[in-house]
Formats: C-alpha cells, sequence, structure tokens
C-alpha cells in the first residue's frame, strides 16, 4: 500500500492537498511517501496519501522514539504544543536568571552606597584635620604668638619641623 505501489485505490489524498494538512511542503512529503515512512500510492504520475494512516494516532509524545525512527509525521498542533512549552520555559528560565541578577545588581549598589558613605566620612575627616591645621598655622603666625620665628627661615613658619608641628596639632605632645 505504499511506496510507489499502485493499489487501485481512490481513498487517497492528492500530495499537495496532504502536504497542506499535515503542515509540510509537497517535496518533504513526496520523499517520505518514497521511503515509504508515510503510507500513499502513486497513480498516473501522480501520489496520493492514505490520509487516515499518516496522521498521528494521538499520542502526546508523536514524533519522538520509536515514531521518529519510523518517519512518523508530527502534527502542526503537536509542533504548536511543544514550542508553547520550550516558550514557556524559556520564560520561567529568563525570570528566575533575572530575579538573581537583581540580587546581584542590588548586593552591588549597596557595596557602592557603603564605599560613598565611607569616602565621605573620610573626606570630612581629612577636611577637619586641614582646618585645624591651618587654624593652627595661623595662630602662630598672628601678631601676637609667643613662639619666636627663626631669623634664617623666610618663610615665617615655625622652626619646628612639619611633623612636630602635625603632633602638637593633634594633641600628640
Amino acid at each position: 500500500m505504499d511506496g510507489g505501489q499502485d493499489t487501485g485505490q481512490d481513498t487517497g489524498t492528492p500530495l499537495v492537498d496532504a502536504a497542506t494538512l499535515m503542515g509540510t511542503t509537497p517535496a518533504a512529503l513526496r520523499k517520505r511517501l518514497q521511503r515509504g515512512s508515510v503510507p500513499g500510492y502513486k497513480r498516473a504520475g501522480q501520489w496520493f496519501v492514505l490520509m487516515d494512516s499518516a496522521l498521528p494516532t494521538g499520542s502526546p509524545r508523536a514524533g519522538h522514539g520509536e515514531d521518529a525512527a519510523r518517519g512518523a509525521f508530527v502534527s502542526p498542533q503537536i509542533v504548536e504544543q511543544a514550542i508553547t512549552r520550550t516558550g514557556q520555559q524559556y520564560s520561567a528560565d529568563l525570570r528566575t536568571m533575572l530575579g538573581e541578577l537583581r540580587v546581584v545588581y542590588e548586593g552591588q549598589l549597596a557595596a557602592k552606597d557603603e564605599t560613598i558613605a565611607e569616602l565621605r566620612r573620610r573626606a570630612e575627616e581629612a577636611e577637619a584635620a586641614r582646618d585645624r591645621l591651618l587654624s593652627a598655622q595661623a595662630a602662630q603666625e598672628a601678631p601676637g604668638a609667643t613662639e619666636a620665628r627663626a631669623p634664617d627661615n623666610p618663610s615665617g613658619t615655625s622652626s619646628q619641623g612639619f611633623w612636630a608641628r602635625v603632633r602638637r596639632v593633634f594633641g600628640g605632645d
């Protein structure tokens, strides 16, 4: 009944119509008929498909495993269901990855905020230290300063070294 044998039956569907119904091209269906993986016959040079035998039996896994090895037909509905399931899985995976990415992103934002807060605190401390040093220097240079200036020091700053002045400002000596 298949693979190019003329059975004399008139129950077959013409190749082009069967291809449309099965969701494939006439060329692909013709090759299946020639291989014998789809039942049909050839009469007067035209292929006819035995649709009752060619359509899937309703198995949800038609087109997989042994059916696929025999070249069983997979309906467009089955393909559409597989595409829908795959799309749903992709959507679920994408939502999961976006959730994980959001957690990482929020963690990085929190770390950035902590770094900025620490840098601001350090900047305020440095400005306060600078202001204390400038105040101490201004007090030394004031006209009534108790400490005498060294005559060989043209800048007018104290003859003490830098670190000694810093220690004095910060209460070290």
